[in-house]
Order: C-alpha cells, then sequence, then structure tokens
C-alpha cells in the first residue's frame, strides 16, 4: 500500500479565473474542470492573461500544461482537446502547496519545478553574478543560508576529488 499526502493550499481552484462561456464540469477542493467552445490556442491564451492579471506568474510548462506560481501555492492550468466532452476544449486548475517560494530571473526558459525532489532548473542568459545576488537577495529574506561555500568541480564532494 502506498499513502500521498498533498497540501494543496489555501487556494481553491474553483476561485481561480477562467475565460467567459465556459460551463464546469468538475469542481473540487483539489481540481475544477471547465469546458469551453473556444479553440485550445485562445483558452489557453485567454487562461494566462486572466491568471497573470490575477498576480500569478508563468512557473514552467509541460506539454498542454503551464504552471504559475504565487507566494507559495502552484497553479497547474492544464489545456487540451476534449474528444469525449464533443471535441471542446478542456481547462483543468489544480493547485499545490509548494515546500519553497523560489524564485526565477524575470527571463528564465525551460523553467521545470518538481516539488518531490524540491529540483528547481532553468536556462537564463542573465549574467552569472546577477542570478548569484537575486539568489542571495531572496533567499536571504526566506532566512536560508548556502551550505556549500564554493562551487564543486564535477559535484564531487571536497572528499571524494
Amino acid at each position: 500500500m502506498a499513502v500521498f499526502i498533498q497540501n494543496h493550499g489555501n487556494v481553491k481552484p474553483a476561485k481561480l479565473p477562467v475565460p467567459p462561456k465556459v460551463k464546469p464540469v468538475y469542481v473540487g477542493d483539489a481540481s475544477a474542470m471547465y469546458v469551453t467552445d473556444l479553440s485550445v490556442a485562445e483558452t489557453k491564451e485567454a487562461c494566462r492573461k486572466l491568471l497573470v492579471a490575477d498576480g500569478w506568474t508563468t512557473y514552467g510548462a509541460v506539454g498542454d500544461t503551464v504552471d504559475y506560481k504565487q507566494n507559495a501555492i502552484r497553479v497547474s492550468a492544464t489545456v487540451s482537446s476534449a474528444p469525449a466532452q464533443g471535441a471542446k476544449t478542456m481547462i483543468t486548475y489544480s493547485t499545490i502547496l509548494m515546500s519553497a517560494d523560489l524564485p526565477v530571473p524575470p527571463d528564465a526558459e525551460e523553467l521545470r519545478y518538481a516539488e518531490q525532489t524540491r529540483e528547481l532548473s532553468f536556462e537564463t542568459a542573465a549574467d552569472k553574478n546577477a542570478t548569484k545576488k537575486l539568489w542571495r537577495r531572496t533567499n536571504g529574506n526566506q532566512r536560508w543560508s548556502t551550505q556549500c561555500r564554493s562551487m564543486v568541480r564535477a559535484g564531487l564532494a571536497p572528499e571524494m576529488k
């Protein structure tokens, strides 16, 4: 037997903004699903605009799902074709409380966050020193400290060199 417990935070998916003229299919505490006659592309863009206007920032994407973050809450917004719904477009929102509110540079690309491993990766064209300053400033506000005082060659611990 495997038991998984997830904290979905204090943002109810049903309270997240949706484009006009959507119809609810399922609305619960952990997710909300809607259908619309708009195309997938139109719906995806409408959801993005509404979430950003509501204070959410993009926080990565995989396939049909775009993640948004506000404080330490992550919303996954999946917009896809729904053949079982008469080829309408389906919107699915789900939320999760992140274990940490990790910042990223504004120009971050290929952003991936995995809660189970608490791993954040991204690519940036930003200056290395500017990125380090962002992390020190933001993480300092969260009372984090670095455990590694210098870069370690090839990812090996000093005693393994």
